[in-house]
């Protein structure tokens, strides 16, 4: 319960509050609004039933809604009233300003025309850009020299006080400053001045390097070009450039990582951050960051040679300079040379030519030897669960999406199973299609099988939800299929643990039941979402097919995002031994597919070895290609390709 004062702040109507007030009204308003989807969960039998009948009758009007218009989140004033700033221990109330240090005349604050906002900020921006004030355009010269060369002419491109430390070159930057107000703070000119200066074209070797080192180890005076390594968004896309994958395409929504458009519109989620990106010292981004750190550590060099997504890029480039059915003969120069120059920018050196050679013959003898790891799938597209740790398969409509199945195990005719999994969704059908997570049915409605998934937007029942298909016999020995829906909403791009247990009737007087689980691995303050719908099928669930991942033979059903740890059980497991929980193979483990590296990507961590074979979607690397992608992959983990000199 809030104290007497917030519930009557909330029970006011918003334009009878004082600024203040209303601040502190969206503020624990923030603690009172409900998430409206979740109302499903707690709604039961009859009503629940009018209620989705209600919200199929409304989706059919849905295609005469206007497009939502894109939004933006922006600033703005309650009033032209502002609320008081007040010194906490002092009580002493603070009128806008600056720092007397640098003004000690008041800043003038006029109410805007409009009369809505209070000025401040209008205020602030003026003093900002006044070409009197010695700060502002100096702290972005300097800003932008420091995005040029490295390091800014002020050391501390946040506190250009004295703790902050003086410019090394006062002069430069006072210059510098003069001619970007003069050009009317445009900064093109101001980033064709830098780039074009002979400080910026500068080498990192010098002829007499040993005896300037000497003189000025830290290369204060720019006396030769630094060495520089690229920045964490810079090696995504550089890798991602080099490999032919880069979507070049400009604007549109944010991304997760695993999409190859540039960084600049990847999402960023402090609890689920993209390891390349993180281990190579991208910022937090919940603070101000003047200068990013530039960290050279084993953690680096051990994701670059032994990350699945590194080794899937290298394949990428192999694939393009040596196509399918090439032999050895193409070994060639101008192999080599495209290699070089697609990765550093150069034509190799007869050294590293004849280096190159060795590598590649050595790399073909030795996997012509090791059959077990030319048949091992290393081309399958892997990324990154948020909030979980290890590596996830991506699998992606749009592309050449792989199709799985393996030989499991036998359920019993008439006992229980459990099916977990843990997955992110990108999108559905259109249709009422499911985007199949697992299956065990071959499409035939006499015949008996499985299939688990999510529902598309025509969905009969709910859109966007967790479904499980039965086919089997009643009580009577009537054969039918009964559609199992959860009606939780699966939201896009949110990391999901999901799991169903299956429990047949028994008799009439005694049905069977569907357990439904869900939480979100993003949040882990959200309890686990819990659901139970009855069963009247009895028996004939089992059948000898093989278990499909990612979809579900003779249908179109592709899963569309990222799949990781499908577990399947052939008895009723309880909440407490389930994959959240315990994640190890049990004892009524059927199969359990981590997709990791080891024991392998497609490997049954469970002692019954139930392993995914590849149907269709991706193409055995040769000899020949597997060599080159060894090749390629040494060339995206050197120095050269990391570093700028």
């Amino acid at each position: 319960m809030f104290p007497p004062d917030i519930e009557a702040l909330l029970k006011s109507a918003p334009q009878e509050l004082s600024p203040l007030e209303q601040q502190l009204y969206h503020l624990a308003w923030r603690q009172v609004d409900y998430e409206y989807e979740v109302l499903d969960n707690r709604i039961k039998g009859a009503a629940k039933e009018r209620l989705l009948e209600l919200r199929k009758q409304l989706a059919e009007f849905d295609r005469l809604k206007p497009e939502s218009l894109p939004t933006a989140l922006v600033v703005t004033d309650i009033g032209p009233q502002a609320p008081p700033t007040i010194i906490p221990k002092k009580q002493q109330t603070v009128l806008p300003g600056v720092p007397q240090i640098l003004q000690a005349s008041e800043l003038p604050v006029q109410v805007s025309a409009s009369g809505q906002t209070t000025g401040r900020r209008a205020a602030l921006a003026r003093w900002l850009t006044n070409p009197a004030n010695p700060l502002a355009a100096r702290v972005m010269v300097n800003r932008i020299w420091q995005g040029h060369f490295g390091r800014g002419l002020a050391p501390n491109a946040s506190d250009f006080g004295t703790l902050g430390g003086p410019p090394t070159h006062p002069e430069l930057l006072d210059w510098l400053t003069g001619q970007f107000l003069q050009q009317g703070w445009r900064l093109k000119p101001l980033h064709r001045l830098l780039v074009t200066s002979a400080a910026y074209r500068q080498s990192a070797e010098h002829p007499q390097m040993a005896q300037y080192q000497v003189l000025d180890p830290k290369n204060q005076w720019y006396w030769r070009g630094d060495v520089r390594r690229l920045d964490a968004e810079q090696i995504r896309d550089a890798i991602l450039a080099v490999t032919g994958q880069l979507d070049r395409k400009a604007g549109g929504p944010g991304v997760n990582s695993d999409v190859p458009r540039r960084s600049i519109y990847l999402r960023v989620m402090r609890n689920a951050r993209d390891p390349l990106l993180d281990v190579f010292d991208l910022p937090q981004f919940f603070a101000s960051t003047a200068a990013r750190d530039t960290t050279t550590s084993p953690v680096q060099s051990l994701l670059l040679f032994n990350s699945q997504i590194m080794l899937n890029h290298a394949g990428r480039l192999a694939g393009h300079l040596l196509p399918n059915g090439q032999s050895s003969e193409r070994f060639s120069d101008d192999l080599l040379h495209e290699l070089w120059l697609s990765a550093w920018g150069r034509n190799p050196q007869p050294a590293e030519l004849a280096a190159a050679r060795r590598f590649l013959d050595q790399q073909m003898q030795q996997m012509r030897e090791d059959t077990e790891r030319q048949s091992e799938a290393g081309a399958l597209p892997v990324g990154s669960l948020p909030a979980r740790p290890g590596q996830a398969l991506l699998l992606n409509p749009d592309q050449q999406a792989p199709r799985m199945a393996a030989d499991v195990g036998a359920q019993s005719d008439t006992g229980g199973f459990t099916i977990e999994s843990c997955f992110q969704l990108r999108s559905v059908f259109d249709s009422g299609a499911v985007r199949t997570i697992a299956a065990r049915w071959d499409g035939n409605p006499q015949h008996s099988g499985w299939v688990f998934g999510v529902t598309g937007k025509g969905s009969r029942r709910k859109p966007q939800t967790l479904v499980l298909q039965l086919f089997g016999r009643t009580v009577g020995g009537v054969q039918r299929e009964a559609a199992l829906f959860s009606d939780h909403t699966v939201e896009f791009n949110v990391p999901y643990f999901a799991a169903v247990t299956v429990r047949p009737a028994k008799s009439e007087s005694e049905p069977g039941e569907a357990v439904f689980y869900l939480r979100n691995l993003a949040n882990e303050d959200e309890p686990i979402s819990v659901v139970s719908v009855p069963l009247d099928l009895a028996a004939g669930l089992q059948n000898e097919l093989p278990v499909s991942i990612g979809y579900r033979p003779g249908a179109d059903s592709q899963f569309d995002g990222l799949l990781d740890d499908v577990r399947l059980s052939s008895a009723v497991l309880l909440q407490d031994e389930l994959l959240l929980t315990r994640e190890a193979p049990g004892p009524t483990t059927l199969a359990f597919w981590r997709f990791e590296a080891q024991p392998g990507i497609l490997r049954d961590s469970s002692a019954a070895g139930a392993a995914l074979r590849l149907q269709s979607g991706i193409a055995a690397q040769t000899t020949e290609q597997s060599a080159v992608a060894d090749l390629c992959h040494v060339l995206l983990n050197s120095s050269e390709f990391l570093y700028l000199r």
